[in-house]
Order: C-alpha cells, then structure tokens, then sequence
C-alpha cells in the first residue's frame, strides 16, 4: 500500500468515508477492484445480483448440498419429508375440491 495523502480525520467513520471519496474520484487510475467499505445495501446489491446472474451455478450447488446432507443424516430429513407431503396432499384436495 502506498501512502496518497495524509489528512486529520477525528474518527474511523471519517477516514473511511474520505478513503471513499478519493477511491471513486480516482476511478480508472487505482488499482483496486471493489471499494474499501461498502454500504450494507451495497453489499445485499452485490449479493442479489450474483444469485441473478448464476441461477444454474447455485441452484446446482444447492441441490448438491441437499443430496450430501440426505445420505449424512437421513433420520433428519424423514420427518421433514412426512410433513412435506402431507401439505402437497392437503394443497392438492383443496384445489381439487374447489
């Protein structure tokens, strides 16, 4: 890291919004790929658009999860898969009854 500029800041909170300022002042010249501190909405933005732009990816890793906890722990799943198809047959006579 290479010391740009040096100034008086009275708290943490300060020094990171100036070491902001001065990152997405100097855009193209930094070379730094993300910013130093982001925002929480920046961070559930971030978040939101990866989940957008891999579906496939994490709906694979996902489904390679479950499958792993299955055959780790299936004692833990019966009763889970019980009640899931019990709503699946309530839901159904419901819609079937109307």
């Amino acid at each position: 890291m290479i010391l740009i500029e040096t100034s008086n800041c009275e708290n943490k909170l300060e020094a990171r919004k100036r070491e902001r300022e001065f990152i997405e002042s100097q855009n193209g010249i930094l070379n730094m790929i993300k910013r130093p501190y982001a925002t929480e909405e920046e961070r559930k933005d971030k978040v939101r658009e990866w989940n957008e732009n891999n579906k496939e990816h994490r709906n694979e890793l996902l489904r390679s999860i479950n499958q792993r906890l299955r055959k780790q722990h299936p004692e833990r799943f019966k009763e889970y898969d019980k009640k899931k198809w019990k709503n699946i047959r309530r839901e159904y006579r419901q819609s079937k009854n109307k």
